[in-house]
């Protein structure tokens, strides 16, 4: 765990968090809502963007330093991390499929010092003929590697805050930081 460099005390840390998952998936719309407030209609594509926003859990001051990629980070950039944000469209079954090859790719052991959780986006374009995965195999899925698992729209504004702070409070509980 990190301490925040200007305070040092153990209410004040950093986490380190990666949104993974492949291109268009609303990574960087999921990033822009929680860090910003706010969702642009038309945003071009990314290959890597950083932002970062302070949280109160728990009595404690989180600074969660969050990186957005559209590759797979090297493992030297993957060190230190506290948590991953692997993300699929709700919509286009090719990046559900994808999600077992990002979790190849990530090998997180069982003891690892970081969390996971698994998230579907583009919630406000599901209906029931356009939604490619139900939320049972999801849930089944997630439960499988012991991810966290949420569907949020970034243009809605669902879910977005609780998806984030149910992964801090999971790096906190990790940790015993609670």
């Amino acid at each position: 765990i990190l301490r925040t460099a200007a305070y040092n005390d153990p209410f004040h840390l950093t986490f380190k968090i990666f949104l993974i998952g492949d291109r268009s998936v609303g990574k960087t719309q999921l990033m822009n809502r929680f860090v910003d407030d706010r969702f642009e209609v038309a945003s071009p594509p990314t290959s890597f963007l950083y932002k970062s926003r302070l949280v109160g859990i728990s009595g404690k001051v989180i600074d969660l330093q969050i990186w957005d990629v559209n590759e797979f980070p090297d493992s030297k950039s993957l060190e230190g991390s506290h948590g991953f944000i692997l993300c699929f469209d709700l919509t286009q079954k090719d990046t559900w499929l994808n999600v077992a090859d990002w979790l190849w790719e990530l090998e997180l052991e069982e003891n690892s010092a970081a969390r996971l959780a698994i998230v579907g986006t583009k919630l406000d374009k599901t209906s029931s003929k356009n939604r490619v995965v139900s939320l049972q195999a999801a849930l089944e899925f997630s439960e499988r590697y012991r991810a966290l698992y949420s569907e949020v729209s970034a243009k809605d504004d669902i879910n977005i805050e609780t998806t984030f702070r149910a992964l801090v409070c999971s790096i906190l509980s990790l940790h015993n930081l609670n």
